[in-house]
């Protein structure tokens, strides 16, 4: 499953605990995605998914 990499937890924050892995896995699978990590954290306001009313209901398009 690949989208699993796409979640972070609360406030953008990588919820892998810092060093691991799946850490650093996760960083350059969101980093491959053109997604900006800084410090262990995804900047949410850029690049949080917002779907609309009708995406939220019937799903994507």
């Amino acid at each position: 499953m690949q989208a699993i990499w796409r979640v972070v937890a609360a406030g953008g924050r990588i919820a892998l605990p810092k060093g691991t892995r799946g850490y650093h896995t996760q960083i350059s699978k969101l980093r491959a995605d053109g997604v900006t990590v800084d410090n262990g954290r995804v900047r949410l306001p850029h690049f949080q998914w917002t779907p609309d009313l009708d995406e939220m209901i019937w799903g994507p398009r």
